[in-house]
């Protein structure tokens, strides 16, 4: 095998390290939802301003990349694929999502 056919180690460990860390925010998942919760009930008791009063809406914490993403190429990907009719709006946007992009602008 030629030296330049063999990906990094950096690639290598992608596939443990993306377990390893999926594992460790599905473990405190609910905590953090929990969290939101109690978040949401002390501004209701404090009656904040502009808070709604009643049932909180559900909250979820959504993380970003833990490893640096080529957002260049994941943008071409998308707009390629949207303009060959391959993507749906709703992939493409969870898909810039995935890798950083952020939808408030």
């Amino acid at each position: 095998m030629q030296p330049s056919q063999v990906p990094s180690g950096y690639a290598l460990a992608q596939g443990p390290l993306d377990s390893l860390v999926g594992e460790m925010r599905l473990a405190r998942a609910y905590k953090y939802q929990l969290l939101f919760k109690m978040v949401g009930r002390l501004f209701q008791a404090g009656r904040v301003a502009g808070w709604p009063a009643g049932e909180l809406p559900a909250a979820q914490l959504v993380w970003g990349p833990h490893v640096p993403t080529d957002r260049t190429a994941t943008l071409d990907e998308v707009v390629k694929g949207i303009g060959a009719g391959v993507l749906s709006l709703e992939t493409a946007v969870r898909t810039l999502a995935a890798v950083g992009y952020s939808g408030e602008y």
